[in-house]
């Protein structure tokens, strides 16, 4: 007769684990122009909204895939740029200090 392992059995979680829900950032088509338009570095969005659009999607359906609570949450250009704009002032007077 073999002897008793004394190896304790893999601790389980008392509870189920929780959900993660993401909000991931999504524009309607004027939104995305104006974002693109104020960007830094324009090239780095895609050409056109639909290419967007269709970029967005795969990013959503792949955090799903993991399951990932992700939903569209929608973001108004003009609190982004006010936003990017304050955030660059307060680096160049960072720099000039």
């Amino acid at each position: 007769m073999r002897p008793k392992s004394k190896v304790l059995p893999w601790p389980r979680p008392k509870t189920p684990p929780t959900t993660v829900l993401v909000g991931v950032g999504w524009y309607t088509e004027d939104e995305w122009a104006k974002v693109k338009a104020s960007a830094v570095v324009a090239r780095r969005f895609e050409a056109t909204y639909a290419e967007w659009v269709e970029m967005a999607e795969q990013a959503l359906a792949e955090l799903r895939a993991t399951d990932i609570a992700a939903d569209e949450s929608y973001v108004k250009a003009m609190k982004t740029s006010a936003s990017l704009t304050a955030s660059r002032k307060a680096r160049r007077q960072a720099r000039s200090s």
